[in-house]
């Protein structure tokens, strides 16, 4: 059957209808919702992801740290140390722009966001037989929470380009430096505090060695910038009549784009994180932890937006190992 043939079948499949009419539903039906209320749940959801992130960096470098060491004994995870690190990383982006900004930060005008944090990271490292991180770090729950995340994500960028727009509205390049910061600010900060606490390179963090990802980042904030503000395009009809002899019409605006891509690629973390299957090592030097991000033995980070590669748990024993006969 040919590329034609199944668009056509597809296009005419009253599952597809199907489908297409049950997500018109849904969306009109969040469109109808208060919108405070969405936030508050995708804020929730953003913040208990970050303190799982938070916990298997750290328990991993303590590991590391054991292994290394003379003394066997894994230390505790540190309360405050893991808390801070959730503000850092789940709101690194925010610090950063209010700094540049001059304006408040932004835990300090809602007592909402910092409550969400202090419960997350409370139930994930107090929780009994550690429930909460397992619960949520399951496959089949984490799957819908990636992709909520991806969208929450999305609009970090957007809204710190429009806000560049309105302050700046003579200056190129403010709104395209404080959308990716607004993205990429919780992964500098989180390797940053994490390397210092630890006694690591300063000069090992995520931005040393930008990956794909944060390139894209930068694709995507001009790609934004500049179809809205240049162009004054706000919306595209994509034809597909034209490249597949299709009779269909696709409509999007510029947010579809940029929340397509931030749902995309925490589907592509979350398939990582639970199936990825070689890990690439960045840096093999010894004491150096890749990207500043520790990673969850072998697996897969993120931060906001950023894949982290940690490295292998083999490798840092046998590292262990020499310092020992040295």
């Amino acid at each position: 059957m040919s590329l034609q043939a199944s668009l056509d079948l597809l296009q005419h499949s009253p599952y597809f209808q199907q489908v297409l009419s049950t997500y018109q539903q849904i969306h009109s039906i969040i469109q109808q919702l208060d919108q405070q209320l969405i936030f508050n749940l995708c804020f929730l959801n953003h913040a208990f992801i970050i303190a799982i992130i938070i916990y298997k960096s750290l328990k991993s470098h303590l590991l590391d740290s054991s292994n290394n060491s003379n003394n066997k004994q894994q230390q505790n995870i540190p309360y405050v140390i893991g808390l801070l690190l959730c503000f850092a990383l789940g709101t690194g982006g925010a610090i950063l722009n209010a700094l540049l900004l001059g304006e408040h930060q932004i835990y300090f005008d809602y007592d909402n966001i910092t409550f969400y944090f202090i419960c997350a990271w409370t139930l994930v490292i107090y929780s009994p037989f550690n429930i909460i991180y397992y619960l949520l770090g399951n496959f089949i729950i984490q799957l819908p929470l990636y992709l909520l995340e991806g969208y929450f994500i999305s609009g970090f960028l957007m809204n710190a380009i429009d806000k560049g727009i309105k302050l700046y509205p003579n200056s190129i390049f403010a709104p395209i430096i404080l959308g990716i910061v607004s993205v990429t600010g919780g992964g500098i900060l989180k390797s940053y505090f994490i390397n210092l606490y630890f006694g690591k390179s300063l000069e090992n963090n995520v931005l040393s060695k930008p990956n794909f990802i944060l390139k894209s980042i930068l694709g995507l904030s001009l790609f934004y910038y500049i179809s809205k503000y240049i162009l004054d395009k706000n919306e595209y009809l994509i034809d597909l009549n034209v490249l597949l002899n299709v009779n269909l019409v696709i409509h999007v605006t510029n947010r579809n784009v940029i929340e397509g891509y931030f749902v995309v690629l925490y589907f592509y973390i979350y398939l990582l994180t639970h199936f990825g299957g070689s890990v690439v090592v960045v840096n093999k030097k010894k004491d150096s932890i890749v990207s500043g991000s520790g990673g969850s033995n072998g697996k897969n980070d993120v931060n906001n937006g950023i894949v982290v590669v940690s490295s292998e748990k083999k490798e840092l024993k046998e590292e262990g190992k020499k310092k020992k006969k040295k």
